[in-house]
């Protein structure tokens, strides 16, 4: 083989391994950032004293520890009255209201809208301003379509519980490993919701213990 030839091959070979490389690094930093966020949404669970003050708190950190993300929310669904509202959200939407951090007039039934259907169907979208399901993204409330836009179900222990969405300024590239990262962080978001829930219906038991035992009291 000529020694030119022998020698792009060769530079062929170093670009490869350059890109591999640059790959593992980009995933390891990756990585250890979603690590930081799981971190920083479990210390919810003993600094938040109830659901609503874990939701924001929750959105917070989503937004400031997932560097490309500019806007998210939690909506969470209302048995009692067949509906998704919205919990607490950080960017665009957080601006709405007045005397509250969040619009609560945002509501969805399930199937309604974007919301909705990732709620009622158990799975995730992964949404960009030119795919088709972008025109499922509910308008009002002068909201704007996001560019680009991970809505994710929130379920544990086989009850779905709400729909968290995040935002992003610039259009994604959803592969794999990044939807699975998504995935991950709304698993937590889930469980730690369901952690809180479980609290207030422990609590509200133990209340009613009490109120039957002072009734029966001589």
């Amino acid at each position: 083989m000529p020694r030119s030839k022998e020698l792009e091959r060769l530079r062929k070979q170093i670009q490869a391994l350059s890109q591999s490389v640059a790959d593992l690094e980009s995933r390891f930093e990756t990585a250890v950032k979603v690590l930081a966020t799981v971190h920083r949404l479990s210390e919810t669970l003993v600094s938040s004293l109830s659901l609503e003050e874990a939701s924001r708190s929750m959105v917070d950190s989503l937004v400031r520890e997932l560097p490309d993300a500019d806007k998210c929310s939690i909506l969470l669904y209302s048995q009692e009255e067949g509906l998704l509202k919205l919990a607490a959200a950080r960017g665009q939407m957080d601006l709405l209201g007045e005397d509250e951090p969040h619009n609560k007039g945002l509501v969805f039934r399930p199937g309604e809208g974007l919301a909705g259907r990732v709620f009622a169907e158990g799975r995730p979208y992964f949404v960009n301003q030119e795919t088709t399901e972008s025109r499922l993204i509910k308008k009002g409330f002068g909201l704007t379509t996001p560019v680009s836009l991970a809505c994710l179900p929130l379920h544990s222990l086989g009850r779905r519980l709400g729909v968290l969405n995040i935002s992003f300024p610039a259009a994604r590239t959803y592969d794999p490993p990044r939807r699975r990262d998504l995935v991950v962080l709304a698993g937590v978001v889930a469980n730690i919701v369901q952690t809180f829930l479980f609290k207030a219906e422990l609590d509200r038991r133990v209340l009613e213990q009490i109120q039957q035992g002072r009734k029966i009291s001589p």
